[in-house]
């Protein structure tokens, strides 16, 4: 059942904080009561399975379920992100109804978070349509609505926490940026790397400031660093205490192939099969 059955339904009157709100909303209401009957956790969970990954949190940066069958049995991911392009990339309509069946696929493989992006021209849009993506979440799953780091943007984030819904605030450029996203109380940053680097900003020298800043204003909201072109752009800031990264399927092939440890797995498997005739021409020589 989607929100604007939902709303005929319940009868409530809007809630939007933002003058001129649609009467077809009253979401927040509306999605209290649903939470409740479905049970919907929106916190952050707390561990999947008792599997530890420490702070670290890597997402798969695709909304293609093929991407998604093909690295999640490798249990390194906590989740997965998307954005406005990779949905139009995977030709998925960006309309709440499809994002619904789209996120409950998402979480069905077993993944901790998953975090779409809220669209609108004004700071109401951005609020209503990040109110629906909310009210995506299926079970007990956890979804982040992904707001862009603009001053619309900021006053829609500030309402969707105010709801208790986390946010990320994305497409960060500048350092001053980082402070926006933790006066809205987001739950995580978004800075694009190698697009900084495409405009003349130092992206690894501005990443590593921001997450100084984090630090220093004693915050726990995480950056989760997005347009990553290379492996070692990972490692260098993990260094630096970053702790998040949302990576493409490119770079997560890259990830998780070295050819000198697959070379010496390989020598492993001769070593078990030279072993086993060995072990047989020894008890064969036993018996003699």
């Amino acid at each position: 059942m989607g929100p604007h059955s939902l709303a005929s339904k319940f009868q409530v009157a809007d809630s939007s904080p933002f003058k001129g709100s649609s009467s077809r909303r009253g979401f927040s209401d509306i999605r209290e009561t649903s939470i409740r009957a479905r049970k919907v956790d929106l916190h952050p969970p707390q561990g999947v399975r008792g599997v530890n990954h420490g702070d670290l949190r890597l997402f798969i940066d695709s909304a293609k379920p093929k991407d998604w069958e093909q690295f999640l049995p490798s249990g390194i991911f906590y989740g997965v992100t998307t954005n406005p392009f990779l949905l139009k990339d995977a030709h998925v309509p960006c309309d709440s109804e499809t994002l619904k069946h789209y996120a409950c696929n998402a979480f069905a493989q077993g993944i901790t978070e998953l975090q779409l992006q809220t669209w609108g021209r004004n700071a109401k849009e951005m609020y209503d349509n990040g109110q629906d993506l909310a009210f995506c979440a299926c079970g007990g799953s956890s979804i982040v609505v992904k707001v862009p780091c603009t001053e619309d943007g900021l006053k829609a984030a500030k309402e969707l926490v105010k709801a208790n819904i986390r946010v990320t605030m994305t497409g960060l450029y500048s350092v001053h940026q980082v402070l926006l996203a933790i006066g809205v109380g987001a739950t995580y940053a978004a800075p694009y790397l190698n697009r900084m680097n495409t405009v003349d900003k130092p992206g690894m020298e501005y990443i590593k400031n921001m997450q100084t800043i984090i630090g220093a204003m004693k915050s726990d909201m995480r950056l989760l660093v997005a347009s990553i072109n290379e492996v070692e752009q990972v490692t260098k800031l993990a260094a630096c205490g970053v702790n998040s990264f949302a990576i493409k399927e490119g770079i997560i092939r890259q990830l998780l192939q070295d050819p000198h440890t697959n070379n010496i797995a390989q020598l492993f498997e001769q070593a078990v099969a030279q072993n086993k005739v060995a072990m047989g021409e020894y008890k064969r020589s036993k018996t003699i």
